[in-house]
């Protein structure tokens, strides 16, 4: 991390002093909501603002709670150690720790040298965000950011990613840091740079330790594949490639993802169209081509289905919107 911010995180806070005085942390952060331990938006953001950083509390351990709000860690410098639904994570300078309203975080006291950030973001935040890059996002951006705001028994609670060396992260989040500090910026800068991040992170997943059981793996690999060969994407061809049963491959997509194979190759394709037609002049036949459809009469149907507009009528209408 940039000196200049480190050193403004370096120096003991008064909150940090009386822990060290008191041996505890400050039991007034936590709400107890039916026997858990649960901190609220309110404790640690004024009614005013949508985002705010707090430097990591070090030298107390945090005891296992939950959040109504959605947080991320970025470790500066050093480790310290989260434990996330009990599972043990070491968080090392560059790594990213994204946490839900349903994961239960507890936290192992850090020293003087680890130095972490914690953004506090209620959801409201990160709707607007998602809302705001209509045909950018794709499939698996889709299936892990939305799940962050899914109360279901498979959705995933927390992601970790360990991008220590991944410039643009880096770039991007003490971007952040710097101008919540030193300069606030607009809100919508912040959802974009935000939005820009997770963008980013999305092309990284194989930095993403979080989704290591076989069925989110599984999840992770179709959708990769059906962002980057949606034009011609087929389900015989995604089986070769993972080697897997074809009719099995079939079920286990809609049992794990919620939608067929057929399905989401469509998302993909009305997404990327819906994108093109906002963005640039190619004319619609073209885009009918370029998202891999060869009826055009079908892809006509389709796209009414899911915009309830044709094509041009989109693509006025966004015009008009700008």
């Amino acid at each position: 991390m940039n000196s200049s911010l480190l050193q403004k995180l370096y120096p003991i806070t008064q909150k940090e002093k009386r822990i060290l005085d008191d041996g505890h942390h400050d039991p007034a952060l936590f709400n107890t909501e039916k026997g858990e331990y649960v901190i609220d938006t309110s404790k640690l953001i004024a009614p005013s603002k949508s985002i705010e950083i707090h430097p990591h509390t070090r030298f107390a351990h945090c005891p296992k709670h939950r959040h109504n709000f959605i947080e991320i860690v970025y470790m500066c410098k050093g480790s310290i150690i989260h434990l996330v639904n009990d599972i043990p994570i070491e968080l090392k300078a560059g790594d990213l720790l994204f946490l839900s309203q349903r994961a239960f975080h507890e936290i192992l006291p850090a020293g003087m040298d680890d130095i972490a950030i914690n953004f506090i973001i209620p959801t409201v935040f990160f709707e607007q965000m998602y809302h705001m890059l209509e045909g950018e996002k794709g499939l698996l951006f889709d299936f892990i950011i939305g799940s962050l705001f899914e109360n279901k028994r498979k959705s995933v609670s927390y992601l970790y990613f360990n991008a220590a060396g991944i410039l643009p992260v880096q770039n991007l989040v003490e971007n952040l840091v710097y101008s919540i500090i030193e300069d606030p910026p607009t809100l919508t800068t912040i959802q974009k740079t935000m939005a820009l991040l997770m963008l980013y992170l999305m092309h990284y997943v194989d930095k993403m330790q979080t989704l290591k059981d076989e069925e989110n793996q599984l999840a992770v690999s179709v959708l990769q594949y059906i962002d980057a060969q949606y034009k011609t994407a087929s389900l015989a061809e995604l089986s070769r490639i993972l080697h897997y049963d074809q009719a099995w491959l079939s079920r286990e997509i809609k049992k794990n993802i919620g939608k067929g194979f057929k399905e989401l190759v469509q998302d993909k394709r009305m997404s990327v169209a819906a994108h093109l037609l906002t963005n640039t002049q190619i004319p619609v036949s073209r885009i009918i081509e370029n998202v891999g459809y060869e009826n055009q009469s079908f892809f006509y149907h389709k796209f009414k289905a899911y915009y309830q507009s044709s094509p041009t009528d989109y693509r006025v209408t966004a015009i008009n919107r700008h």
